[in-house]
């Protein structure tokens, strides 16, 4: 039985109260600050909140629907495909006005709309007629963080909702839905926080040990597709792994420290490239991959600005160690180093726009 588990939406509710960063951990506030520290800083401290993208809205309204279905499941009502897709079509619009959605016309809203009635009727297309009730439909968890290898209590709880937890022959398992623009093998590091976490917050609060876990994806493709994938009940490995991050985020919100974490993936997506970090002290613009441009002294916090961001191709080898090299000794007042590593840079056969580099060193 899964009784100490809520089926309610504690977890948006504190967060959209403001619910303070020393209030309880989420896996959701956990991977915004692993993926990069100042955006965790920009939307967690600074309250700087994203406008909800076309892609996040259809991955609510496809959540919507499927818990629409699992809590009639465990009722002993199994909806039909379309009285599923008629309720997501009614809510459309009250869910349109929560989030303050944006289209660009019509036809892409009444687009987004058929692609999530399309996916959750594909997903239920492959539902097993005699698949048991789910034990829990969105449930939020709430438990102590406890490191199970010093038994020290760390004095901060972790919070989060779980899509479903469905019953198998082995024992419970765990599952998240995701939906997903392509088809992707199994990965699981990079779904390692958020599988542990649930781990974690289940065995605390039932005593019991999933049987495993599985993120069921719901691809948009042309012809939607259903992909499942399977993992094992998390490891002592595991759990030891997740500790050592929760301890370095705690560890993060004492200092203050959130320093700017580039990557070619995350800083792509990042809606604060063109909002807030200009304003501290960043110039990162479209088409081009962004600089780690911060001093260890937080200049760029103090409103240094980056001169210039290379256009173009990519930085390979010495010419990226070069620029890197040149930026920094700009930005602390070396500029003997700055132009010693210049010239190096000039002599990058690759790169295409070294006046911008000479204008670096010499401003």
């Amino acid at each position: 039985m899964i009784g100490a588990i809520e089926p309610v939406h504690q977890e948006a509710n504190r967060s959209n109260s403001g619910g303070g960063l020393w209030d309880y951990i989420s896996p959701s506030r956990l991977n915004t600050w692993m993926s990069c520290p100042l955006k965790f800083r920009l939307r967690y401290i600074d309250g700087i909140r994203s406008p909800t993208t076309p892609a996040l809205f259809l991955g609510k309204q496809v959540h919507r629907g499927l818990e629409i279905y699992y809590r009639h499941r465990m009722l002993g009502i199994t909806l039909e495909p379309n009285d599923v897709g008629g309720r997501i079509v009614d809510g459309w619009d009250a869910a349109v006005a929560d989030e303050e959605m944006k289209f660009a016309t019509g036809a892409e809203e009444v687009a987004l709309e058929k692609q999530a009635v399309d996916l959750v009727a594909a997903y239920l297309a492959q539902v097993p007629a005699d698949e048991p009730p789910p034990l829990a439909v969105e449930a939020t968890m709430e438990a102590p963080l406890v490191d199970p290898v010093t038994g020290e209590n760390l004095g901060i709880p972790l919070l989060g909702i779980v899509d479903l937890i469905a019953p198998t022959d082995n024992g419970p398992v765990i599952v998240d839905f995701k939906t997903s623009s392509r088809s992707s093998p199994p990965f699981e590091i990079s779904h390692e926080i958020q599988l542990t976490a649930y781990s974690y917050m289940f065995r605390k609060l039932t005593g019991q040990r999933e049987a495993g876990l599985q993120i069921r994806s719901l691809i948009k493709t042309k012809k939607p597709r259903i992909e499942q994938h399977e993992y094992a009940a998390r490891s002592d490995q595991h759990l030891a792994r997740f500790f050592s991050v929760i301890r370095e985020y705690v560890d993060a919100l004492d200092t203050g420290r959130f320093n700017y974490r580039p990557s070619w993936s995350g800083c792509a997506m990042c809606d604060h490239r063109d909002g807030a970090l200009p304003k501290l002290g960043w110039l990162i613009r479209r088409k081009s991959p962004p600089v780690h441009a911060e001093p260890t002294n937080g200049l760029a916090l103090a409103g240094v600005k980056v001169s210039r961001v290379i256009r173009g191709r990519a930085l390979l080898s010495g010419g990226l160690r070069a620029f890197f090299l040149a930026l920094t000794c700009r930005l602390t007042g070396d500029r003997r180093q700055a132009a010693l590593f210049t010239g190096t840079l000039r002599k990058c056969p690759i790169v295409s726009t070294a006046r911008d580099v000479a204008n670096l060193a010499s401003r």
